[in-house]
This record gives C-alpha cells, structure tokens and sequence, in this order.
C-alpha cells in the first residue's frame, strides 16, 4: 500500500477532477474508516492531516449526503476527512 505510483496515481486523478468545469466537484480524502456505529460528527478540513481519529463508514455517507446539498466544500482542492475522539 502507498508508494511513489500510488501517489503519482493520486495526483493524475486530482488533475483531472479539478479539470472538471462542467459541474461542481467535491473531492474527498477520508483518512481512515471503520465499522463502528456513526457518532454523527466529524472533522472535514482543507488542509492534510495525519493520525486523525478513524472515520465510521456511516458518518463519510452523512458527510457525501450533506455536501450533495450545499457548496460549501465545492471546489478542487479537497477536503481532508477524519472521525473525532470520543467524548467530543
């Protein structure tokens, strides 16, 4: 997993969803996922994070639903997406 093709890989597709003009894009890069049951919240920056709480599959969905409705994290710069630690 990982590599430097991985991530070449990566870019070329960045590259061609940012091309995107006919319709607004949103481009999401979960860190890490897991089973546990949703928590309905979660830490969705522009900018790249590491070692961040891992994301439960159903709250990456509600955040896909959510951004299908607004424009808020339209755009092709990615938005970083992470779970948030317990008792927050």
């Amino acid at each position: 997993m990982g590599g430097l093709k991985t991530f070449a890989d990566y870019d070329n597709a960045d590259r061609l969803i940012a091309s995107e003009t006919a319709f607004p894009i949103v481009l999401v890069r979960p860190t890490g996922l897991n089973d546990e049951p949703a928590k309905d919240a979660y830490s969705a920056l522009r900018k790249n994070i590491t070692f961040a709480p891992l994301l439960p599959r159903a709250d990456l969905a509600k955040f896909l639903f959510d951004a299908s409705f607004q424009d808020t994290w339209d755009g092709p710069q990615g938005v970083q997406l992470a779970g948030v630690k317990s008792g927050k």
